[in-house]
């Protein structure tokens, strides 16, 4: 499923997709690389790097008060 929130889906479509995806698998952990910013309220935790100076950074996380 390369690149499928990235290219091929709409906002809508994201939105059923991802309703599949939590409906279907369960009780597992979903990772979800993707380059559109405004996907971050969709998810419980989210993780975000940069590229900086040509490397990637983590520049933020939601994760650390959880």
């Amino acid at each position: 499923m390369d690149e499928v929130f990235d290219s091929s889906l709409d906002g809508f479509g994201t939105d059923e997709f991802l309703k599949i995806i939590r409906y279907v698998i369960q009780d597992a952990n979903i990772f979800v690389i993707s380059h559109k910013s405004d996907m971050y309220d969709k998810f419980e935790s989210v993780i975000r790097f940069d590229k900086i100076k040509g490397f990637s950074r983590m520049v933020s996380s939601d994760t650390e008060d959880k």
